[in-house]
């Protein structure tokens, strides 16, 4: 009689037999969740963070369409720093030209709501007189936008007017708070 030995799954006789590899999982072993240990940490994939449309034209330089994007938001934080950004990358200009007359209008209306805040001033009064400077030809061809490039230059020198009251009106007490410390001298030098 013939006996037949069961073969040990761990018997590195088993293993030397097969002198061929043609295993798929052979040349991609580590890969496969299912050959993990229990001592191995599988961590999930983070997922990609979405950017925001202004972000996204940033990333891609298209200037124009970031800024049109950020308008439409009406954020008034997003859209001058979107702004700063166009100024340090110098692409303002290729993000002001060549603009319909709704876009400049959207524009021009942003202008006009926030230039008397302190915050966005300056950045304001810098795309301003671009804007001035890029669309002189095409005024007089459309009312809206002739009469808010009006109301921009109304707003401005109104506020133009006001801080020279108040530089007045500071140099007043300035002279006054003078006077007060000459006279507290004059009684204490007696």
């Amino acid at each position: 009689m013939n006996f037949i030995y069961p073969v040990n799954v761990n018997s590195p006789s088993k293993y030397a037999e097969k002198t061929v590899v043609k295993n798929y999982k052979y040349f991609n072993r580590g890969q496969y969740q299912d050959n993990l240990e229990q001592n191995e940490i599988n961590l999930p994939k983070e997922k990609k963070k979405r950017l925001q449309e202004y972000d996204y034209h940033l990333k891609r330089f298209q200037y124009h369409q970031a800024l049109d994007s950020v308008l439409l938001k009406k954020n008034v934080e997003l859209t001058i720093t979107v702004l700063e950004e166009l100024i340090d990358r110098n692409a303002l200009k290729l993000a002001l030209l060549n603009r319909s007359e709704n876009e400049l209008e959207i524009l021009l209306n942003f202008i006009l709501w926030k230039i008397r805040d302190p915050k966005t001033m300056n950045i304001l009064l810098y795309v301003f007189n671009l804007l001035i400077e890029y669309y002189v030809i095409t005024l007089g061809k459309n009312e809206k936008i002739d009469s808010l490039f009006l109301k921009i230059k109304k707003a401005i020198t109104e506020e133009i007017s006001y801080q020279m009251k108040l530089k007045d009106i500071g140099n007043k007490i300035e002279s006054i708070e003078n006077l007060q410390d000459l006279y507290n001298q004059k009684d204490f030098d007696m």
